[in-house]
């Protein structure tokens, strides 16, 4: 909701005031290496430290923002034999002076747009010369030229340091290019060739989807292509295989014009245009050759992966019927029937015959799923296993939101669920002397709702048996991403 909106508000339905108070509340205690209590027995393998991301403050007075424009908070649990230690760090965004030292909302952000006539150079003496233009990003966790770095959909990333979570400033590219005005959160890294890929868009009179990529240990991007579009597509993530760089444009659009000419916080700018029909965009990795393939409409957050194999292109995605989810994230949607339709997803393949540009789609896994993760050497390569959870928001203290762990060969699951729990994104980190895809463990940070407390659940990845878990000193709120950084 625009922070100019100077009418009275509608009361929050029941599942908002309950998200609000047990999923979405505020967390301001930052406390470091701190160690964590032990149930269970972690493997002696285990040895590393988990990177999460999320937002973590909303409110400010008696006014709050929407999850996706919560301040972000990075937290880190290291491994090592005998514990493990938790911390955690607010990133010193511009954002988190204006609401954290000010105490406005008066910002510009996902679903949240400042008065101009009170935001005009108030927050400037608020901010730190040294972190002027540092985004809040509050989405994940990637590595970029030796460098962690977090990263929400406006660039720059933001640089910060991985023993102590202290921002560092934004990521300095050693490059010409362009930087556009919106970018995927997800950048995706090939295993096999050590190159990181992500697009952006350059909105304008004419925009472009431009794809780039980025050597291991380089800070220099290069373009792999650039894509003229009239009315550029909101798309969180995109697809990559071992010799392809694919969008899916969902017919969720916006008129460039609206951006720069409408008052409106950016998300609300976007309109569900199903006859548009969904958009796939094909690009050589090699020689940034691009060909497109238009399917049905529907609508997507994150793809679980990709990859290609004797002329054919497989890519996975967690489908939503439409766009209404986006109303969702942004306390638009109160009807609860419309709730539930925009929460219902399934797991899907979607299989292009490269040599006669032919489109299928089938089901893998026909439950609510979200936040898919596969083992990361997986990624752009033929996979077998990914990782899920059922992301619903819980409506009730005993509500139980499924784990699960899917065989895309036999389109079958198993999964793990504790009355009163929300486990987040499932990563998964495999054991060094492994025996196949799935031997290793699970790492997903749960917040128990029911206690007010949260802790980092340890599963075998093979059949989601519990190992262990390790109690944080806090509950903390619902997160989005993160990364395993290993010793």
């Amino acid at each position: 909701m625009s922070a100019c909106n100077s009418q009275p508000q509608p009361a929050k339905s029941p599942d908002q005031a309950f998200s609000d108070k047990y999923l979405l509340f505020d967390l301001e205690q930052e406390v470091e290496r701190v160690p964590c209590s032990i149930i269970g027995t972690i493997p002696s393998w285990l040895s590393g430290t988990l990177l999460r991301n999320g937002p973590a403050k909303f409110q400010v007075g008696d006014k709050r923002v929407e999850w996706f424009d919560g301040l972000a908070m990075l937290h880190a649990f290291e491994f090592s034999p005998e514990q493990v230690l938790y911390s955690n760090r607010f990133i010193r965004s511009e954002q988190y002076y204006i609401m954290m030292v000010e105490k406005s909302l008066n910002f510009y952000g996902f679903a949240q747009d400042p008065c101009p006539k009170v935001f005009k150079n108030q927050t400037s003496k608020f901010i730190p010369k040294e972190m002027k233009n540092i985004q809040n990003a509050n989405v994940t966790i990637q590595d970029f030229a030796d460098k962690m770095v977090a990263l929400t959909e406006t660039p720059l990333p933001v640089v910060f340091d991985a023993n102590t979570l202290e921002t560092l400033g934004p990521f300095p590219f050693d490059d010409k290019l362009q930087n556009g005005q919106w970018e995927s959160a997800h950048s995706l890294r090939d295993p096999s060739t050590g190159e990181t890929f992500n697009y952006c868009i350059r909105f304008g009179e004419k925009s472009y989807y431009v794809i780039w990529k980025l050597a291991d240990h380089q800070a220099a991007r290069t373009t792999v292509a650039e894509i003229p579009v009239q009315l550029p597509a909101y798309m969180h993530s995109f697809a990559l295989t071992e010799h392809y760089v694919v969008l899916v444009a969902f017919p969720f659009v916006v008129n460039p014009l609206d951006l720069m000419m409408k008052k409106k916080p950016f998300i609300f700018n976007y309109k569900w245009k199903p006859e548009n029909g969904t958009i796939f965009y094909i690009v050589d990795r090699a020689t940034g050759n691009v060909s497109t393939i238009k399917g049905d409409p529907f609508f997507a957050f994150h793809h679980v992966n990709a990859f290609d194999k004797e002329g054919k292109i497989f890519i996975d995605i967690v489908t939503h019927p439409n766009a209404d989810i986006m109303n969702l994230v942004t306390e638009q949607l109160t009807n609860k029937k419309k709730i539930e339709e925009s929460e219902k997803t399934k797991l899907e393949r979607f299989t292009i015959t490269i040599a006669s540009q032919e489109l299928s789609r089938e089901t893998l896994f026909d439950k609510t799923v979200e936040m898919p993760r596969v083992p990361a050497d997986k990624t752009a390569h033929e996979y077998r296993y990914s990782y899920l959870i059922d992301a619903s928001f819980p409506t009730d203290l005993k509500d139980a939101r499924p784990l699960y762990k899917v065989d895309a060969q036999t389109k079958t699951g198993i999964s793990w669920a504790e009355e009163g729990s929300f486990p987040g994104e499932p990563i998964f980190v495999p054991n060094p002397n492994g025996q196949s895809e799935d031997d290793g463990v699970i790492l997903s940070l749960v917040l128990d709702f029911s206690h007010r407390r949260s802790y980092l659940l340890i599963l075998d990845g093979r059949d989601l048996t519990e190992l262990a878990r390790a109690e944080v000193p806090h509950a903390i709120p619902v997160g989005l991403h993160g990364q395993w950084k290993p010793i």
